[in-house]
């Protein structure tokens, strides 16, 4: 979200939940150590809002990672099922774009325009755009600070279910 936004969590409210206690181990039964599902509302600075959900119990999707950003003059969604496309309605109705076409800044770098990337080419596009920076003594991005700022936000959707989903501020962290 900061980084589709390129604004800051200012806060967070949170709730964490593990539904299956304890799981098949090599012996025995063996404690489950992470949550099956996490639900979070966070605001940036600039005041926009976000709820955020995940789940690794639901049913009927394989990884349905979906992120969709409404805003006063459009709207935009990506699905990780329909990997290569993006959904943009600027209120004249939904265009789908695609990133195989030929103008996409990534496309040069495999197929011809029209052929499908895939999940693996994410991440050679990454460590690619990273050698690329460190080659040019650039910072890459997403950076290290950039990292640490995601983990203060999880922190804090953590602390916020510990304390029964009150907001926490992360301008005090």
């Amino acid at each position: 979200m900061q980084h589709l936004l390129g604004d800051e969590v200012a806060w967070a409210s949170g709730q964490l939940h593990t539904f299956v206690p304890s799981r098949p181990g090599e012996a025995d039964a063996e404690p489950v150590t992470v949550d099956d599902a996490a639900w979070a509302t966070l605001g940036t600075r600039r005041g926009a809002v976000a709820s955020i959900e995940v789940s690794r119990m639901a049913y009927g999707r394989k990884n349905a990672l979906t992120i969709e950003v409404y805003g006063s003059d459009g709207s935009l969604s990506f699905g990780l099922e329909t990997l290569n496309e993006l959904v943009v309605d600027t209120g004249a109705g939904a265009a789908r774009i695609l990133v195989t076409e030929a103008d996409h800044p990534y496309a040069g770098a495999w197929w011809p325009p029209g052929h499908v990337l895939g999940w693996d080419h994410t991440f050679t596009s990454q460590a690619a755009d990273f050698l690329t920076a460190v080659g040019a003594g650039t910072q890459p991005s997403p950076s290290f600070a950039e990292g640490l700022a995601v983990q203060r936000v999880l922190g804090a959707i953590e602390d916020s279910a510990r304390q029964c989903g009150t907001r926490v501020d992360l301008t005090a962290h």
